[in-house]
């Protein structure tokens, strides 16, 4: 089943609180998705909300230059001081583009190496693989990579697992969820200029790089079913194949709980799911049959 149809069953959802989503029958999901592990702290995250919307107040709406800017590369220099550079670009596509520029071919999100995929892939055909032994580009080639064929030392950095070391550039995940996020881009090299991103969202920006710089490691206790998932952190990789994986996707969302719809991509556990949705989980995901989660009670 394509990555299409999978996103097609998911359905209209009317909220979110935390890490649940609620549909228009008031039905709960359980987000394991979690927006591609930006909504790792949940959708509204600490102040997040209130910062997105004094910006707007202040009626800063187009998307000219700002202070917020400066605000956003001053602190990504704190927070990852191991780049030399920093740029920030609209979208996570724009950024993206930018890449592609200095790589000297089209890059999408899927090429990039990623801490919390890369053990799963095949090697045969994604030249961002890492190896089993060593999660960090090879030292040896790093910075010498050849940019016209080459993304192995082009990472995503997640919250929660260690950051690549020697990345000549890294697209930093930051709990920000949704896709109108600026994306910030740190990098080795010098990055091609951007336009400018909205400044509501890049004040959300900005306090979404002090959360990510104040996290500290957890451990979140999850249903083991090692033949489809690897448990890194708290990030669950694929090891099935996407004909299985299809399958699961289906019996977890008809169990109240979605998971990432992106095959080979990581979905994340969820420290505030209860005993039942991690037994309804285990059951979806190994096969079993359990009745599904269908309460819409807020929590």
């Amino acid at each position: 089943m394509s990555e299409e149809r999978l996103i097609a069953m998911i359905p209209r959802f009317t909220r979110a609180r935390g890490r649940y989503l609620y549909d228009k029958t008031g039905r709960r999901y359980l987000d394991l998705h979690a927006d591609d592990g930006r909504a790792i702290l949940g959708h509204r995250p600490g102040t997040l909300t209130r910062h997105i919307k004094n910006s707007f107040e202040k009626g800063l709406l187009v998307s000219y230059p700002s202070r917020f800017t400066d605000s956003v590369l001053r602190a990504a220099q704190r927070v990852f001081p191991e780049y030399r550079y920093a740029a920030v670009y609209p979208t996570m596509p724009d950024a993206l583009d930018a890449i592609a520029a200095t790589r000297g071919r089209p890059v999408s999100y899927d090429d990039l190496s990623d801490p919390a995929r890369d053990l799963a892939c095949d090697p045969a055909r994604d030249l961002a693989c890492a190896t089993a032994r060593d999660l960090a580009c090879d030292p040896a080639r790093d910075l010498a990579c050849d940019p016209a064929r080459d993304l192995a030392c082009v990472w995503i950095i997640r919250p929660f697992l260690e950051r690549p070391a020697r990345a000549e550039i890294a697209l930093p995940l930051l709990p920000f969820p949704g896709a109108f996020a600026p994306q910030l881009v740190v990098s080795q090299t010098e990055l091609p200029v951007g336009d400018n991103a909205p400044p509501p969202f890049l004040a959300g920006l900005r306090h979404s790089l002090s959360v990510f710089a104040t996290l500290a490691p957890i451990e979140i206790e999850w249903p083991a079913v090692k033949t489809v998932f690897r448990q890194q952190g708290p990030y669950l990789c694929p090891v099935c194949s996407s004909e299985a994986y299809a399958a699961v996707f289906t019996r977890c969302l008809e169990s109240g709980i979605l998971i990432n719809p992106r095959y080979p991509r990581p979905s994340c556990a969820a420290s505030e799911a209860t005993r039942a949705e991690r037994d309804a989980y285990a059951a979806a995901v190994s096969g079993q049959k359990k009745g599904p989660n269908t309460t819409g009670e807020e929590r």
